[in-house]
């Protein structure tokens, strides 16, 4: 779906608290209000639509973004055929693909896709395909409109946020975004997709009476080689140079030395490059309103503010 209007609300809708801007997108990015709130405060309040009022907020297009583990994406190669005009079969393609998700995982998916050309001058092609368990997105629209707001898109936390970062001049690196009940790591590349998983572990586990640090951080650690070892051997990724940590774990010392110590990247906050996005003003800190800022990039053209929605 795609944005239409000029005033919108960017909801990063946590486990733990929602981050809310409202802004002007055009002719510049001009940010009205913000805030986070304990996710209790709006969708358990008597009346959630007058909380958004109360609070200062006043349109009611929204754009969502969120993170869950059954989040997919997944790149298909296809080839235009010599009998077709159009393409028809390249969409009958994806979705038949999609179908086999569904098959596979036995569960019933929301998706969004795009196709692109591989390279000029070849018939070539790659279907970006995006999946989220349906219950889980008709889930968040419902707690949305029932702050009485009205969903115009939703995307995906780890491309929104590649977009801002993007602003920054940095196009391949390894992303955490470490949350209160869930991790979200990505190789983001110029090269291919994000390969992105969601970890359910965060900021509450580490506030648990019993935890065990060592066993949360190895399955971060864990997850990262398994990560880059696919993109070097099945992708061809080169070597990536930056990692980038942010979300409410950006401020938990031993997660940041503990990332500096055992994956040998150059590491820093999101909060760390506000210097580089002069556009975003000062007293927004990066590593908490990141995804909502993300979601309100526009891009020059419209195809790139379809990508990865859902």
């Amino acid at each position: 779906m795609l944005i239409t209007g000029n005033r919108v609300i960017s909801i990063d809708m946590g486990n733990h608290s929602y981050k809310l801007i409202e802004a002007q997108r055009k002719p510049v990015l001009r940010i009205l209000r913000f805030g986070a709130y304990p996710k209790e405060q709006l969708i358990e309040a008597v009346s959630p639509n007058n909380e958004m009022k109360h609070l200062g907020f006043r349109t009611k297009k929204a754009i969502l973004s969120y993170n869950h583990p059954s989040i997919l994406i997944r790149e298909i190669p296809l080839s235009y055929p010599d009998n077709y005009q159009d393409d028809a079969l390249f969409h009958l393609s994806v979705q038949d693909a999609i179908q086999q998700y569904e098959s596979d995982l036995k569960v019933e998916l929301d998706y969004d896709y795009f196709i692109d050309l591989v390279d000029e001058g070849t018939e070539l092609y790659n279907a970006t395909t995006i999946t989220v368990s349906k219950n889980i997105n008709r889930m968040y629209i419902d707690q949305a409109i029932r702050l009485g707001l009205k969903p115009v898109s939703v995307g995906l936390q780890s491309c929104a946020i590649h977009k801002l970062i993007s602003k920054a001049g940095i196009s391949d690196y390894f992303l955490v975004d470490f949350g209160y009940e869930y991790t979200t790591v990505a190789v983001v590349s110029s090269q291919h997709v994000p390969l992105v998983k969601v970890l359910p572990i965060g900021c509450k586990s580490l506030q648990q009476e019993k935890y065990e640090p060592e066993i949360i951080l190895d399955h971060l650690l864990s997850t990262y080689q398994n990560q880059i070892s696919y993109c070097i051997d099945k992708i061809g990724q080169k070597p990536l140079k930056y990692g980038i940590l942010y979300g409410g774990g950006a401020y938990i010392p031993e997660l940041k030395n503990f990332l500096r110590q055992h994956i040998q990247l150059e590491w820093s906050t999101l909060q760390d490059l506000h210097d580089l996005i002069p556009f975003i003003p000062n007293i927004i800190d990066l590593n908490i309103y990141g995804n909502c800022l993300g979601s309100l990039i526009c891009e020059d053209g419209k195809q790139e503010e379809r990508k990865y929605s859902l």
